[in-house]
């Protein structure tokens, strides 16, 4: 009997945590790593390059503002703030994985954002961070990726004058991603190397690049995001 008793008041207070926007939210974020995991496993680098956004440059950032926050004002001031240090996570990864000497491939990088995501998600909801997400907010973020998806789609297909700084970036970022030790390489002395600008770049290229397999050419495609 107490454990029937149990059982059913568990599930009571699922259902309720179901009902928040917040947990609602927080799955959809978990889904999205998982679906870009799977898609991770096969060879469709443009549906990657569509779950970048979301998948690396908004979700880590996004679950860890909630786990070290007590209160969430505005639903976009969190998104934005998520894909700012999503960026810098994303650069940090990159730069551990350079130095532990792990591939930059696709795999990797969900395997990674998806256990990173999964783990700080479950703080939030034990916390039990509640927040409202108004209407024009989320119309507002459904705007915003579908215009990501749509620019993505239509610059891919558009022939490119590369410029020769472009290049030296491209090639310094391809370098960190091939086995030829010809990048610099940060130890754990030097993690820091990875907040200066132009190495910032060069490792937002290979993340970019690396997590979604596209050909270097489309390197360019990271300035949509």
């Amino acid at each position: 009997m107490y454990t029937k008793y149990l059982l059913c008041k568990n599930y009571i207070l699922f259902k309720q945590l179901l009902k928040r926007e917040s947990t609602l939210f927080i799955l959809s974020l978990i889904i999205i790593e998982f679906t870009y995991f799977i898609l991770a496993l096969v060879n469709v680098s443009l549906l990657r390059a569509m779950l970048f956004l979301p998948s690396l440059l908004v979700a880590p950032g996004t679950v860890l503002l909630l786990a070290l926050k007590h209160y969430v004002e505005s639903f976009v001031e969190l998104i934005v703030k998520g894909f700012f240090i999503s960026t810098l996570m994303l650069t940090l990864l990159t730069s551990v994985m350079l130095m532990l000497h792990i591939p930059l491939i696709p795999v990797n990088y969900s395997l990674a954002t998806l256990i990173i995501v999964s783990s700080v998600s479950i703080i939030v909801l034990i916390r039990g961070i509640v927040f409202k997400a108004e209407k024009s907010d989320i119309l507002l973020i459904i705007i915003a990726f579908l215009s990501y998806v749509f620019l993505l789609e239509t610059f891919i297909r558009v022939p490119r004058l590369f410029v020769p700084d472009e290049t030296a970036y491209i090639f310094s970022a391809r370098m960190g991603i091939l086995p030829t030790g010809l990048v610099t390489r940060p130890d754990a002395n030097d993690i820091i190397i990875f907040l200066r600008g132009r190495y910032l770049w060069t490792y937002l290229l290979a993340s970019f690049i690396g997590s979604t397999g596209l050909p270097w050419h489309q390197a360019g495609l990271l300035g949509i995001s």
